[in-house]
């Protein structure tokens, strides 16, 4: 009887271990897609079919902290493994490739393995630099790269950045950058012709300017105290653009320019405290309300809008102002409030609701 009950067990294995084994490569290899390259690798001692299948697997995820939890806490055996899973892999295409780092590493590192991803044809890059004790220079190998799709670039602090000369990716529809200052002669954002999504968050870019006649998605995500009441000026130019999402201090001149497709924005703002920082409260607080204001009324085209209760807060400064000239938001639809935890209990003021309902008849709020 026990003899009838392991050889079922092991024929119940077997059976398993065939179907994991006999599943096509295309399958296996989007499975690993969501799989750090440590275990990917480790797979080799499950079987033959196994052995040398990590090789062939497109997408590379290194991730410190896992590698860390299975193989070494050290961080020169992490850099080496990197190096030596790629050397291993030879000619084999690089769909995408993402790297998340321990606390330091060297940029001819960075260089390195940026070239070997845009030699290999890469769709999809994504890499944390950590923190860089000098700027991180892109390599010449990046520019007019025809595969790469999706680039995305963070680091611990406020790291610069440098193109390389007469930079320009033809294919590449997402941009996503963290907490990078750039250091550009020009906008590196006309220098991607297909762009289509941008997020850029604690990203400083000088006299900003983005021109994207494709683009469609733009996030902005900045909360530093020197942009507040800047004279920086502040330009979009995307005509397809169809969602802004906007968090930060308002710049002093913002130009958006030719946004006919424009259907959602949300908008957040810093609270008032940073303004105990200036002489005069009342008058800094209405001229905070105005910069606030002045960006808001330079999306009449929108169809719906979020704003945080610190937005509402803020226009609540300048009732005169509100009642002197109603909204400009003819098209608007549908209003949103989202409210944070300090913010939970506080109403909406009927200056506020009247200012767009003047605007927006029919406008619905939530």
């Amino acid at each position: 009887m026990e003899a009838k009950q392991r050889k079922r067990k092991k024929e119940i294995e077997n059976t398993k271990e065939d179907r994991v084994s006999e599943l096509p490569d295309c399958l296996l290899h989007h499975i690993f897609s969501f799989t750090d390259a440590a275990d990917v690798v480790r797979t080799c001692i499950l079987s033959h079919r196994w052995r040398y299948f990590w090789i062939s697997v497109p997408s590379l995820n290194f991730n410190f902290k896992n590698f860390s939890r299975v193989i070494s806490s050290k961080e020169s055996s992490f850099i080496n493994f990197i190096n030596q899973v790629l050397l291993r892999r030879n000619f084999i295409p690089v769909r995408s490739f993402q790297y998340s780092p321990p606390s330091d590493v060297k940029v001819s590192a960075f260089q390195s393995w940026i070239c070997y991803a845009m030699n290999h044809q890469v769709q999809h890059l994504t890499l944390d630099v950590g923190y860089l004790t000098m700027p991180l220079h892109l390599p010449h190998c990046l520019n007019r790269c025809t595969s790469l799709t999706t680039l995305e670039l963070s680091c611990s602090g406020h790291q610069s950045i440098k193109w390389p000369a007469n930079f320009e990716l033809p294919s590449l529809k997402n941009l996503h950058l963290v907490k990078l200052l750039y250091c550009s002669e020009e906008s590196i954002f006309s220098c991607c012709p297909n762009l289509e999504t941008l997020k850029l968050v604690g990203t400083f870019c000088g006299e900003f300017s983005v021109c994207a006649l494709k683009l469609k998605s733009f996030d902005f995500l900045n909360n530093q105290r020197w942009r507040l009441f800047s004279n920086r000026e502040f330009v979009i130019v995307a005509p397809k653009l169809m969602r802004f999402k906007f968090g930060g201090y308002p710049p002093g001149v913002f130009s958006p320019k030719n946004l006919c497709s424009l259907d959602h924005i949300e908008i957040d703002v810093p609270n008032n405290k940073e303004l105990y920082l200036y002489g005069n409260k009342d008058m800094m607080k209405q001229k905070y309300a105005l910069t606030v204001l002045q960006m808001l009324n330079a999306f009449p085209t929108a169809k719906t809008m979020t704003l945080s209760m610190n937005v509402i807060q803020v226009l609540s400064y300048v009732p005169a102002l509100l009642n002197e000239h109603p909204s400009q938001f003819s098209n608007l639809k549908y209003l949103k409030v989202k409210s944070s935890k300090s913010s939970k209990q506080i109403k909406i003021p009927s200056i506020i609701l009247n200012y767009f309902r003047t605007g927006s008849p029919l406008l619905e709020i939530s």
